[in-house]
């Protein structure tokens, strides 16, 4: 069996139907049908190339494992659901065109597709608003050239109409240089521009308040970063691994900003094995392990006006004991862990913090006069020193 025309009226291409069919070079598959199961052509070793039709709307799980013969797919426009591995170990897949309807990629799903070079699509949004499960999802991981509408993506401006630049979005996309982000966007997702290596610089405009874990990591090329006031979040290795990228530097520390507050986020600090550090009195967010492991230094004070502390941010300080003010609204994850905390505020508006799960930091309550209540609580002595009640 060397090609197949299968007849139109076949609704569904069932799970494994060709699997290990190691001879068959063609299939053409009708517009009748909606699903491909799962390892439907699983080991299909002979198969050069496949043409989606825009009636499919979901590719099941390792439907096209290890077809290391194919060359070249087309996902049709009917395409929601793209399975896990659903193209995994297609060792000579050089391109593939992604139709306008994708909204999930599962994971792994082109996973040691190592010959790809080019990914094809026809509507930026479409793209954005992917949910890939991993970065091998992405077949930018291999491929690293996109192409919008047949021409290579250099420079790139995102349609106003995208609110979120979905996870692993432009994953390891060489072949971009600059990208205008709108104020449309509110979220950049972790690893969203994770690895592309040629963009030099990025404006995250007013709109923006969330930047996601490793967002931008590894950007070896990236040497200008303006980070707007809206901003007030920033997890933990958003900027890590852009070796270029100039920073602001104060008190041991690196910050990036914009304008008017060049403090405003605290991104990391210049050495790890510091005993002393500042943090800027500018300064509005305190990055995801900002100073993570940061074991030999004793105490820092958190400025009034920070309002965002990150994951990790604080946490195997071993010897560090740290102020915090009471215009944080928001904690990360194991923020404080082996860290004593003495909050310039009230049970009660300790109460009112958004403190992510894991850890939960158990700190001291600021109090002038002796307190009356049963409770951890500090205040500063007449040399400006802390004292515990």
């Amino acid at each position: 069996l060397t090609s197949v025309v299968i007849g139109n009226g076949v609704t569904e291409i069932g799970g494994g139907a060709f699997l290990g069919c190691n001879s068959l070079t063609n299939i053409v598959i009708p517009d009748s049908v909606t699903t491909i199961g799962a390892r439907a052509f699983d080991a299909c070793d002979s198969l050069t190339n496949i043409v989606i039709p825009d009636s499919v709307t979901t590719i099941g799980y390792e439907a096209f494992y290890d077809c290391y013969s194919l060359k070249s797919v087309v996902i049709g426009n009917g395409v929601t659901t793209i399975g896990y591995e659903a193209f995994r170990d297609c060792s000579s897949l050089k391109s593939v065109v992604i139709g306008n309807g994708v909204t999930t990629i599962g994971e792994s799903a082109f996973y040691d597709c190592d010959s790809l070079t080019s990914v094809y699509i026809a509507d930026i949004e479409a793209w954005c608003n992917i949910s890939f499960n991993t970065s091998w999802a992405n077949p930018l991981y291999y491929a690293e050239n996109l192409y919008l509408n047949n021409q290579l993506v250099t420079e790139l401006s995102i349609p106003d109409t995208v609110a979120k630049i979905k996870e692993y979005a432009f994953y390891n996309c060489n072949s971009l240089t600059n990208v205008v982000i709108p104020d449309s966007v509110t979220t950049i997702g972790a690893c969203a521009f994770d690895s592309c290596d040629s963009l030099t610089s990025i404006v995250i405009p007013d709109s923006v308040t969330t930047i996601g874990k490793s967002a931008f990591y590894d950007c070896s090329s990236l040497t200008s970063v303006v980070i707007s006031d809206s901003v007030t979040e920033i997890h933990y290795g958003a900027f890590d691994g852009c070796d270029k990228l100039q920073f602001t530097v104060y008190g041991n520390c690196n910050y990036l900003g914009n304008a008017n507050n060049p403090y405003l986020a605290l991104i990391s600090v210049v050495n790890a094995r510091f005993s002393s550090y500042v943090i800027h009195e500018d300064t509005k967010v305190l990055v995801g392990r900002t100073f993570y492991e940061c074991d030999r230094v004793t105490n820092i004070i958190v400025p009034d006006g920070v309002t965002t502390i990150g994951e990790k941010a604080f946490a195997y300080c071993d010897n560090l004991s740290v102020v915090i003010p009471d215009s944080v609204t928001k904690i990360g994850e194991d923020a404080f862990l082996c860290t004593i905390i003495y909050y310039k505020g009230t049970p009660s508006e300790w109460a009112t913090i958004s403190i992510s799960s894991g850890y939960n930091p158990s700190p001291y309550y600021y109090s002038v006069t002796l307190p009356t209540t049963i409770g951890k609580y500090w205040h500063y002595d007449e040399n400006g020193e802390i004292v515990v009640w």
